[in-house]
């Protein structure tokens, strides 16, 4: 079975096979896996086509068709101090709950509440030290939908 994923901080996708999956937790020198203390040849491993009703050979109804996964990404919403020492900023969120939002200053990531909180469409921030121009600061949040109208 041939699957793909999304590189990490990338768009492109890269294609694997179980096979390929099976090299890296095998012995590839002896074309050999170890799964649940019985060894198997890497290199028989074949793909089950599935004629409907499950994802199982020959669409057995017992075994489940699999769920499409999500596409999860981290988001980011650049900020920019525009003059030193500078607490108040206003931006447009698109999100309602600000639980999974955090603040990354020059690679350090804060938790909403503890070094900046968000109000309405005001981020204020009060950490232990003033942020300056030079400073690299951006939101951060994880944003999960379907891939359904991927495949």
């Amino acid at each position: 079975m041939a699957f793909r994923i999304k590189k990490l901080g990338e768009a492109t996708y890269k294609t694997f096979t179980v096979r390929d999956l099976l090299a890296l937790v095998g012995d590839t020198v002896n074309d050999e896996v170890r799964i649940r203390g019985e060894v198997f040849r890497i290199s028989t491993a074949e793909e089950i086509e599935s004629s409907g009703g499950g994802a199982g050979g020959g669409g057995d109804p017992a075994i489940p068709a699999p769920m499409p996964l999500p596409t999860v990404d981290w988001i980011r919403i650049p900020i920019t101090v525009g003059t030193p020492g500078q607490e108040t900023f206003n931006l447009q969120l698109p999100l309602d709950d600000l639980e999974g939002l955090f603040l990354v200053v020059n690679g350090a990531v804060y938790d909403a509440g503890s070094n900046f909180h968000v109000q309405e469409s005001s981020l204020q921030w009060h950490g232990s030290f003033p942020l300056d121009v030079n400073d690299t600061v951006y939101l951060k949040y994880l944003s999960i939908s379907s891939s359904e109208s991927e495949y």
